[in-house]
């Protein structure tokens, strides 16, 4: 299964597990300014995709030392220049995607990004990471490893999720319906240091939160 890590410019977004992820065998795509994370990180992406409207003099000097490979976009666009680099990563046969940087001020942004990634699920798996939350967009299964207490949120995307049942949290759910807008699933939580999600029908946004 190819890797790919994606970095998007949220303003904020807490990208501190960005190393612990990272490895030389990943590749590596900022959404734009995302690039200023990486910078920061010192990590060197292997492409840069978006309109440049968003990246400093001094990044933009640091990325062509490196010789990284940008991709420019013209601004009036339809695409954000987070779906561009997703599916960017895709189109390099990427398979698993983990995303830094969606946190932002930018509500129109971070719903639309929602929104394409739950649709985006439906060709790699996802793995969103935001300091001490981690976001999954589940199809069938996912197992979970933390701690006694930590959170976990089970939103429906889309359109209802059918066929959920969870083993290892506080509030059970078995074979059950959760309509789309439903706040049922949230802030349940985990009773030891595993939990389980299953689900038949529909996707699950799973939001696990570190206590």
């Amino acid at each position: 299964m190819k890797r790919a890590l994606i970095v998007l410019h949220g303003n904020k977004t807490d990208t501190s597990r960005i190393i612990d992820v990272y490895s030389s065998e990943t590749l590596l795509i900022c959404a734009d300014g995302g690039a200023e994370y990486a910078r920061e990180h010192n990590l060197t992406p292997d492409l840069v995709v978006g309109d440049m409207d968003s990246i400093s003099l001094a990044t933009m000097s640091w990325l062509e030392q490196q010789k990284v490979k940008i991709l420019k976009y013209p601004r009036d666009k339809d695409n954000t220049d987070s779906e561009l680099a997703i599916e960017q990563a895709i189109e390099m046969g990427s398979t698993e995607l983990t995303i830094f940087g969606l946190l932002g001020d930018r509500v129109d942004h971070m719903s639309a990004n929602m929104m394409h990634l739950s649709t985006v699920a439906e060709r790699a798996s996802l793995r969103i990471i935001e300091g001490n939350q981690e976001i999954f967009f589940v199809k069938t299964s996912i197992e979970l490893k933390g701690k006694k207490g930590d959170e976990v949120s089970l939103i429906p995307l889309k359109s209802e999720c059918k066929g959920i049942s969870t083993e290892g949290l506080e509030y059970v759910l078995t074979n059950a319906l959760l309509p789309f807008g439903s706040t049922r699933g949230v802030s349940n939580v985990m009773k030891e240091s595993k939990a389980v999600v299953l689900v038949k029908e529909g996707v699950l946004m799973v939001v696990h939160r570190y206590c």
